[in-house]
């Protein structure tokens, strides 16, 4: 039965399950480093402080501190002493919450120091068992908001690993669309192309009859997929905006370098977001499903395709089947700096073919016509590095609405020579 699935690149299974991997751990080993080296002090001071003493102090004096590199520009933290008393013993602190380190945001933490002028009373946390340790708020504060930043990439990470072990299947069984069945067979089976392009591999010689094409795409998995990349990549960008100063107290001036540098990070996000909302409206669609008289297509072959669409035909107001011959070359040209090789991608539509254009109503729910297939073409083909596949597509047009747009990889086997009818492999 066939796929709606259109592969662009011929990357062996393993090597791109390799690549998925090590990504993945390169990621999550990423946001767990950042996780415990910035994160992990301040957990623990907040769990250790949370059964402290509340002790009254006094500030002694409160000012906002200013780091400044030319690379990153100016940072800031509140900085405060206080003094306070413990057994008739004076001790003086300056640790006013857990948070480490300086970050952006200026007002926010003058607005702080504002409320701590010298000689105001205020309330410390002191370490019981170590009078000299306190804190002057041990509130979880907006930047613990910054977690969300390590533990995206961990997440991320995580999914790269479970997706590149899940992709076991063989290299060439990946690149060619479960529609191909019996060419992928003998592919893997060694089966070689004896004369190029011309009589590729004999069809088997049992026609098995009619053939549905009902996509197996699943409408949701693509929602599920584009709203996770969606919440993750916008959770990492909007977290750098927000703790970067963009939005803080909408008050402070965000440097222009880096302003400039995040649009299109932004806009990424953006698309993202906008691919969701183009996926769930498409959960609405019709879904088409379509019938090919034979199982097995030669060029040359004439041959009645049906089908029929289930869901909400009126939303439809043009119904389009297309056959299109596609060749698809992937060149490589050198290797990057990791010692891989440099590939690219090109696919070329040498022909198209026509099925049905129909606009009514009656038609579109449910309709038949006659694909004439060229004979003078190029039958479907694979190798390490070009392929052609042949693609039924299935193009409904809906206004003002996703349109309708499902594909079916077949083989197309060349004309039958004489005595190839048994050559499938006995």
């Amino acid at each position: 039965m066939g796929q709606s699935i259109t592969q662009t690149s011929l990357r062996p299974a393993g090597t791109r399950r390799k690549g998925l991997v090590g990504f993945g751990l390169v990621f999550a080993a990423m946001g767990g480093l950042f996780l415990v080296m910035i994160f992990g002090p301040m957990a623990l001071g907040l769990i250790r402080s949370r059964h402290w003493v509340s002790t009254p102090c006094v500030i002694v004096n409160s000012n906002v501190e200013e780091s400044h590199d030319s690379e990153n520009g100016s940072t800031y933290r509140v900085a405060v002493r206080y003094r306070y008393q413990v057994d008739d013993r004076q001790y003086v602190g300056d640790r006013y919450n857990w948070t480490v380190g300086y970050s952006s945001g200026y007002s926010s933490k003058q607005r702080v120091v504002a409320a701590l002028p010298p000689e105001a009373d205020a309330t410390c946390f002191v370490n019981p068992a170590n009078p000299a340790e306190s804190v002057l708020n041990r509130d979880v504060g907006w930047e613990a908001a910054f977690i969300l930043l390590p533990l995206a990439f961990i997440a991320f990470g995580i999914v790269s690993i479970y997706a590149g072990i899940r992709s076991y299947s063989p290299a060439i069984s990946d690149a060619v669309s479960p529609g191909g069945e019996w060419l992928r067979r003998k592919v893997l089976s060694g089966g070689q192309a004896a004369n190029g392009f011309a009589g590729v591999w004999p069809a088997p010689a049992k026609d098995r009859g009619p053939r549905e094409l009902r996509s197996s795409t699943d409408p949701r998995t693509q929602l599920t997929g584009l709203a996770f990349a969606a919440a993750i990549w916008n959770g990492i960008v909007g977290s750098i905006l927000y703790f970067g100063g963009v939005w803080s107290h909408f008050s402070d001036v965000f440097d222009i370098v880096g302003a400039v540098f995040m649009i299109p990070f932004v806009l990424i996000g953006l698309g993202l977001i906008i691919g969701t909302i183009y996926s769930l409206l498409a959960l609405r669609n019709p879904r088409p499903v379509v019938t090919i008289a034979k199982s097995i297509l030669r060029l040359g072959d004439s041959v009645e395709v049906r089908w029929r669409v289930e869901g909400r035909t009126d939303t439809i107001s043009m119904l389009n089947l297309t056959m299109e011959g596609r060749e698809v070359a992937t060149y490589h040209s050198g290797t990057d700096s990791d010692g891989r090789a440099n590939t690219s991608t090109d696919k070329h539509v040498f022909e198209r073919v026509s099925i049905a254009h129909v606009s009514d109503q009656m038609e579109i729910a449910n309709g038949r016509s006659v694909l004439h297939l060229p004979e003078r073409s190029m039958p479907s083909f694979i190798s390490a590095n070009n392929r052609v596949e042949w693609v039924l597509v299935v193009h409904g047009d809906i206004p003002n609405w996703p349109d309708v747009k499902e594909e079916f990889t077949l083989d197309v086997f060349g004309p039958e020579a004489k005595g190839a009818s048994d050559a499938d492999g006995h």
